[in-house]
Formats: structure tokens, C-alpha cells, sequence
């Protein structure tokens, strides 16, 4: 832990607020799906206050799992694969699915916005402590061991009230960048439609394909093992070769996933919805790497297809609506299959057209290069600024210091003791819960004992979020 201004204190977030994840409902039984009940998944997270959520559960599906209601003003923290640290603050009482973890700050201690970005300034930290294989996670526990700085409450809110401003400017700029990195995009894809216009002829991917295609291999990690991909390889429509981890198994046994070049490589799953089905093209190979089972690999005919030409048709339009009106989802994940991705179509002129195609298209982008240089080039400023700014703030250097503020430490210590006086209250409320399981197990008990009130919607949140 580093130095901190006076007045300011070390906590760990288990210090300063309430956790808790939710659940899922079973998938294959409809009735549980489709209530008034929000239900949140990694998706429908934007660095936000979340208002609303695409999908809702029942009563009978919210009773039949462990999904619990998340009150107003809690900060949502995601916890799967390349989703780790995206952030919401709920706008309104919602639940939420296991791969969400959610904190409810203590009254009086640290404020939801500050908690909020001081998370989303820790987020590549948050990245780097996730554990498992190409998927990989944090866990509750990490999150309540994690270090935060905490200032005075009235420090608390001058920091975030400056933040707020201040990243509103770079918001704009990184918007606008990203706005001008979106228009080359969208005039290369036109670019691209104007050029099929002609085509009349349409294939399948698995028509296209000179072997099935086929799924990669979850391996652990292990130090000196053999390398095997990340899903972060994945980038551009193309293949990262130097985004690998090693991994626990050898040359053998990594031989029947062993990447080549041409190879087109597709990501299986996703927490955003415009991730899924993505596809990145191999270029050259050096020393053997395997590819994870976050992929499907397809090999396509060199004589039907130009495997440059598959890269770009797989990110247009026309096929994205494919993909994502296909895509499924559990517990957060949108995924697709073998056979979701077979089915895809797409125009197929001759092969000297799709070379040509391929020709125009390289010269395009070297014409607006510059112009794609300066957009990225901005984007890159804007996000440093941003991590500089976190960083100022959350080292005291952001907004000064006030003497009449009271010491961190002493927030710190009543919540403490608060905490320390609600245990008797929180073990008589878990010994209630469990007295009304254990009679509403048991039909002749139920006859013989008062029926217990039902609690008020306040109240029922509360239960949830505290008796776990």
C-alpha cells in the first residue's frame, strides 16, 4: 500500500460495502423467464447507471434460485472472461446473474460513484488477477480483498463531482474519435457491398470449408508448456500470434489444434453481443501455437474461397445480423455453434472477383490510413489522459484537502463498530430463514404454525442482501 494525503485511510472493499452475485433461473424452463422481475446480465453493463435490462425473470424463477434482489445505487462489477471489471450502478431495484457481483456501500462510509470509479480506474488491474483457463475469472473473494484509498465522505464527493466534469470532456473526445474510426469503417463495408452488388451467387460457410470445422481445447496454464492462444488474439479480423499463454499440455497433445496460416479462427462466446461470431484471419506462422476452446476454427476451400476474402465478408453487416440473431445465451454469455456459424451466407463471385475485391480493398485502406491514424492516434490520447486523471484522483491529488473534513479513519471505525453490533441481529434473521424453510418443507408443521407475514418489498430486498 502506498502513501496517502492525511485524513485519508486504507480499507479493502469488504470494509466499505455489502457483497453479494446473483443467479440463474434453469434455462429450459420457460415459466421462469419473461416476468416483471429485471434481470441483468454482463451485456446489458455500459459503465453506467443501468435502468433497464433486456431479459426478466418470474417470481417462480426468481423463488427457484439463488437470484437476489440488488437495491438501488449498488455498483455492479463483472466478474467472467473479457467482460472482467465492466461496471453499472443500478438505477433502479433489479437482480442480476452469477457472473455480476454487486456491492451495497455501507451508509455513511464510501460513496456508490466513488466506489464506481475508483473500480473502473482498476480495471486492467482487475483483468490481470483473473484466474482460470482462456475464460478466465474473479471471483467475490478477490473483490472484497481488494485495496481502496478512502478519503473523508465531503473529499469523496469533491473528487467525484471534479472527476465527473473532467472525464465529460474526455468522453466527448474519445466519441468523437471513435466516431470517425466508426465512418471508415462503415465506408469500407459500403465499399465493399457496392462491389457485390453483382453477385448473384450465394454459398454457406460450411460449403465453403475444405475440413469441418472444429473447436479448440481448454488447457490450464503452465509455465514452460505449450502456447496456446488468447481470446484477445482476436483482433481487427485478424490474428495476434503473440497473444498466447503456455500452457499444461505438450506438443502432442496440442498437434490436432495447431494454428496455420489461412486458418480462419471465430470466437465462440462473448458477454457483448457485437464480440460474438467475430473471426480473425492467420497470417504467417513461426513457432507452433494451439488455438482455445473460446474458438472454432474453419479452413476454407482455397479453390471456393479467398481466405482474405472471407475476412472481410465476416465483419459486414449482412452478416453480423446473422450471427447475432442466432446467438445464445447462459448465464450472461451470448454464444454460437458449429452449426449457427455453418449455416451463415454470403455472396460468392468468382475468384478472380474476390481477389480483385481484395486488391481494391488493401488499396482503400492504405488511401485512408492516415485519416484511420489520426482518429486511433486521438483515442490512444484520450485514454491516457483518462488513466492520468484516475490516477491523480485516487492519490489525493485531484481536489485539496479540507481540515474540517472528518478522518477516513473515523468513518472507518463506526462502520466497523456498526457492523460489529448488527451480528446478533444478522444471525437471528438467518435462524428465521431457515425456520421458515424448514416448514415450508414440511406440510403437517405448516398446519401447526402461524403463517409468517409477508415481508414488504423494502424489507425483502434488505433480507436478501443481508441474510446470506
Amino acid at each position: 500500500m502506498g502513501e496517502l494525503p492525511e485524513r485519508w485511510a486504507w480499507a479493502t472493499l469488504e470494509d466499505i460495502a455489502q457483497w453479494g452475485s446473483g443467479g440463474t433461473p434453469k434455462a429450459d424452463i420457460d415459466a421462469y423467464y419473461g416476468g416483471d422481475i429485471p434481470w441483468a446480465v454482463i451485456g446489458d453493463m455500459r459503465d453506467r447507471a443501468l435502468y433497464c435490462t433486456r431479459q426478466s425473470i418470474t417470481q417462480g424463477g426468481f423463488e427457484a434460485s439463488s437470484v437476489k434482489w440488488i437495491p438501488k445505487g449498488a455498483v455492479l462489477v463483472a466478474m467472467y472472461g473479457a467482460s472482467i471489471g465492466k461496471l453499472a450502478i443500478s438505477g433502479i431495484p433489479l437482480t442480476s446473474n452469477q457472473a455480476i457481483a454487486h456491492a451495497v456501500p455501507f451508509k455513511g462510509g464510501v460513496s456508490e460513484k466513488y466506489l464506481f470509479w475508483y473500480l473502473y480506474g482498476q480495471r486492467e488491474r482487475l483483468i490481470g488477477a483473473g484466474k482460470g483457463g482462456a475464460q478466465p475469472n474473479i471471483s467475490q473473494n478477490v473483490l472484497k480483498r481488494w485495496e481502496i484509498p478512502v478519503p473523508p465522505l465531503g473529499e469523496q464527493r469533491r473528487i467525484v463531482e471534479a472527476l465527473e466534469e473532467q472525464l465529460s470532456r474526455l468522453d466527448a473526445a474519445k466519441a468523437s474519435a471513435a466516431r470517425s474510426l466508426q465512418r471508415i469503417d462503415a465506408l469500407g463495408s459500403t465499399l465493399l457491398m457496392t462491389a457485390l452488388a453483382a453477385t448473384s451467387k450465394v454459398t454457406t460457410l460450411k460449403d465453403s470449408l475444405s475440413a469441418p470445422l472444429i473447436n479448440g481445447r481448454s488447457v490450464k496454464t503452465m509455465e514452460n508448456g505449450f502456447p496456446v492462444l488468447r481470446l484477445t488474439a482476436l483482433k481487427g479480423g485478424r490474428i495476434d500470434l503473440g497473444e498466447f499463454k503456455e500452457g499444461a499440455w505438450d506438443a502432442d497433445d496440442a498437434h490436432p489444434f495447431l494454428v496455420e496460416k489461412d486458418d480462419f479462427l471465430i470466437s465462440r462466446g462473448n458477454g457483448t453481443l457485437s464480440l460474438v461470431g467475430r473471426g480473425g484471419l492467420v497470417g504467417e506462422v513461426g513457432s507452433g501455437v494451439a488455438f482455445p476452446d473460446t474458438m472454432i476454427r474453419a479452413r476454407v476451400a482455397p479453390e471456393v474461397v479467398v481466405p482474405e476474402f472471407l475476412s472481410l465478408i465476416w465483419g459486414t453487416r449482412a452478416v453480423r445480423r446473422q450471427i447475432e440473431g442466432s446467438a445464445r445465451t447462459t448465464a450472461g454469455i451470448y454464444k454460437v455453434n458449429q452449426k449457427i456459424l455453418e449455416s451463415v451466407e454470403f455472396p460468392l463471385p468468382s475468384l478472380e472477383q474476390q481477389l480483385a475485391i481484395v486488391r481494391r480493398r488493401e488499396i482503400e485502406l492504405e488511401q485512408l490510413a492516415a485519416v484511420r491514424n489520426s482518429a486511433e492516434h486521438a483515442l490512444r490520447r484520450a485514454r491516457a489522459l483518462e488513466k492520468a486523471l484516475l490516477r491523480k484522483a485516487f492519490s489525493g491529488g485531484l481536489v485539496p484537502q479540507e481540515r474540517s473534513d472528518e478522518p477516513a479513519s473515523a468513518l472507518l471505525a463506526r462502520i466497523a463498530a456498526e457492523r460489529e453490533a448488527a451480528k446478533p441481529v444478522r444471525k437471528a434473521a438467518k435462524r428465521a430463514a431457515r425456520s421458515r424453510k424448514a416448514t415450508a418443507a414440511d406440510p403437517v408443521a405448516a398446519t401447526k404454525t402461524a403463517p409468517v407475514p409477508t415481508p414488504s418489498p423494502s424489507a425483502s430486498v434488505q433480507q436478501e442482501l443481508f441474510v446470506q
